[in-house]
């Protein structure tokens, strides 16, 4: 697996965890135990989660270390479109919440730059 793969899954894991930081603040929550398709990617942070955002955490990684483009484009100007539906939907309000959260972080800190590199790979 690529260290791209890898960033990605980083990526993924740190915007589901702020959204459901803030969006499900008052559910139970769970520890990510990546499962063993994902061993190849090696050390993961393993985030306190709620069910449905676990559940989508583990497919949406499943799906970006399945993606077969190379260079990856983003899921919005791909011709693929490996999601379902209801994850897509769910993926992209994460995104936009969790964008939204990282540029208000990005301006507040000074780090406007850097911030935006990670953020315009989703959008």
């Amino acid at each position: 697996m690529s260290r791209k793969v890898d960033i990605d899954v980083k990526i993924l894991i740190l915007f589901i965890r702020v959204y459901c930081g803030k969006q499900h603040s008052l559910s139970e929550k769970f520890h990510w135990e990546p499962s063993e398709k994902f061993w190849m990617l090696g050390a993961l942070p393993a985030p306190l989660l709620c069910k449905d955002c676990l559940d989508l955490l583990e497919y949406s990684a499943e799906r970006r270390m399945l993606c077969p483009l190379d260079p990856k484009p983003t899921c919005k100007k791909c011709k693929i479109h490996c999601y379902q539906d209801d994850f897509r939907d769910r993926i992209r309000e994460v995104m936009r919440f969790s964008g939204k959260h990282f540029l208000i972080f990005a301006f507040r800190h000074g780090l406007f730059k850097e911030s935006w590199e990670i953020i315009t790979h989703f959008i």
